[in-house]
């Protein structure tokens, strides 16, 4: 039994002395903590309303509120319309790492070119990384809340779709004043023929006040309406000028076609196509009916230089499959755009189908 009491002390001790170990690196660790940088940065710039297509410029102080160097590395932005830098004796230092000692702090300038639509709004950010423990990665979320110009259309663009032939088809653009009171339309007009026509309806003096997000107030609509009496495309643009303004017009492009009962895709060629990176002079369209009506198709004028073969397609009564080929070399094979004339024949009704076709050199 008294053997076992100095294996009993020879154990203890080694214990004792590495628990006090463990205790005092604790001690020191909390009473004396590892200096570490501290990054101090806004993670938000309001440029405030801008003009469009100007240079709008913030500035963002960056502090090191910690005991060690704080290293800001890879400054960049996210928009080619943005750059980040100094300002340094009158001119603008692109940077792209900084280094600030402890409690010391650097002014960062931020260019951005407007580049947006008037009336709406627009925001980069400025990014990069820092050694920082607490703040490895960082953004600053730069914003135009208004691109000053113009006035502002919604929607930005028209958009028909297809319509039959005879099918009346309209469509509104609303007009606001971008921020500036007393704005007026002056004259609304479409620029390409006849195949739309654009008028102004006015709000009334009376009517509550419309806002938009970033806008402005609605100081008008403009309809436009579609002329479907023939098959034909339907695009162009619509031009609204505002009153008292020497400013280019708002321009809202329109989209679509009217198409008739019967319909070639695609509606026109162009020879020699390029198939699988090489030229061809052959070229296949397909003729339906829009209802899915049997259809007879008959060729009222093919150009000189022009063969085509007319097939069937097995299982849809409607449709044709056209098979076109340029026979290029031939003497009355010309360059040039022409039309292929067919006539297609439905339940005791015809209509006239036009493809256009466009012959041309190959240019090496």
């Amino acid at each position: 039994m008294n053997r076992a009491k100095p294996i009993f002390v020879f154990v203890y001790v080694p214990l004792v002395f590495a628990s006090a170990a463990v205790v005092a690196r604790t001690i020191i660790a909390i009473n004396f903590p590892k200096t570490v940088p501290a990054l101090e940065c806004p993670s938000r710039l309001d440029l405030g309303p801008q003009e469009s297509q100007a240079i709008a410029v913030g500035h963002v102080r960056v502090r090191n509120n910690g005991r060690a160097d704080l290293v800001i590395d890879h400054l960049r932005t996210t928009c080619s319309c943005a750059t980040v830098g100094r300002e340094e004796g009158g001119k603008f230092l692109r940077v792209d790492s900084l280094r600030l000692a402890s409690g010391q702090e650097a002014e960062l300038a931020v260019r951005v070119g407007v580049s947006v639509r008037p009336g709406t709004a627009q925001a980069v950010s400025v990014q990069f990384e820092s050694n920082d423990p607490a703040h490895r990665r960082w953004a600053i979320r730069v914003l135009v809340p208004r691109v000053r110009g113009g006035g502002y259309a919604e929607p930005f663009a028209v958009v028909f779709g297809e319509l039959r032939v005879g099918e009346a088809s309209k469509r509104l653009i609303d007009i606001y004043d971008n921020g500036t009171p007393g704005r007026r339309i002056g004259r609304a007009t479409f620029t390409n023929g006849d195949r739309c026509v654009a008028r102004v309806i006015p709000v009334e003096d009376r009517a509550a006040p419309r806002l938009h997000a970033t806008a402005g107030s609605l100081i008008g609509r403009v309809e436009v309406v579609a002329h479907s009496a023939k098959p034909g495309p339907l695009n162009g643009l619509v031009e609204v000028s505002l009153a008292d303004e020497n400013r280019p017009p708002l321009r809202i492009p329109v989209v679509g076609a009217v198409v008739g009962s019967v319909r070639c895709a695609p509606a026109s060629i162009v020879f020699p196509r390029c198939v699988g990176g090489n030229f061809s002079d052959s070229a296949d369209l397909l003729l339906s009916h829009a209802d899915g009506k049997p259809i007879r198709v008959d060729i009222v004028s093919l150009p000189p230089g022009f063969r085509m073969q007319i097939n069937e397609v097995p299982g849809h009564a409607d449709q044709r499959m056209l098979h076109v080929d340029w026979l290029r070399g031939r003497t009355e094979a010309s360059l040039g755009a022409t039309q292929i004339l067919l006539r297609a024949f439905f339940e005791g009704n015809e209509t006239p189908v036009n493809i256009d076709a466009l012959c041309t050199e190959i240019i090496p």
